[in-house]
Formats: C-alpha cells, sequence, structure tokens
C-alpha cells in the first residue's frame, strides 16, 4: 500500500537536536550535499525541507527550533517568494 505524501508539511529529510537547516525548492540538494560533508567531519545536522511557503507548515518548523541548538537557513536570492519573507 503506498502512502500518501502530504506536501502542505515540512519534509524533516535528516532528523538531530543540535544544528536544524532550513531549505526549499532548488536549495535542497545542496543542502544534503552539505550535510554528508558535515556528517564526515562529526556533526549531525537535521535537515527540513519547508515544502512550501503558504501554507507554512509552523508546528513541525517549530518543534525543530525548540530542540535546536542552532539553526540555519539556506534560500536562493529571489525577489519575492523567500524562505526568508516568512
Amino acid at each position: 500500500m503506498k502512502s500518501v505524501l502530504n506536501l502542505e508539511e515540512a519534509e524533516i529529510m535528516r532528523p538531530d537536536e543540535h544544528i536544524t537547516i532550513f531549505t526549499y525548492f532548488r536549495m535542497r540538494c545542496h543542502v544534503m550535499q552539505a550535510a554528508k560533508t558535515l556528517v564526515n567531519k562529526g556533526y549531525e545536522p537535521e535537515v527540513i525541507d519547508v515544502r512550501y511557503l503558504k501554507p507554512f507548515d509552523l508546528h513541525t518548523i517549530g518543534n525543530s527550533i525548540k530542540k535546536a541548538r542552532s539553526v540555519l537557513i539556506v534560500a536562493e536570492c529571489m525577489r519575492t517568494g523567500e524562505l526568508l519573507q516568512v
């Protein structure tokens, strides 16, 4: 049986509690490559793909921020529709 993907919820691609990296859209691939590099250096980053800015999944993202020691936001530099505008 196939599971249904809820696109309105952020996807936790890699769980951890030390640092959380938020990203979306085209930066996802770059962030996952960076996460592999961090793992090789002894770090365990949590990676969350926000997926959509509207509706914004405050529940998943809020829970991650509460447990993380540090938060990093990786986003493209666009005029509108930017993660940092949320």
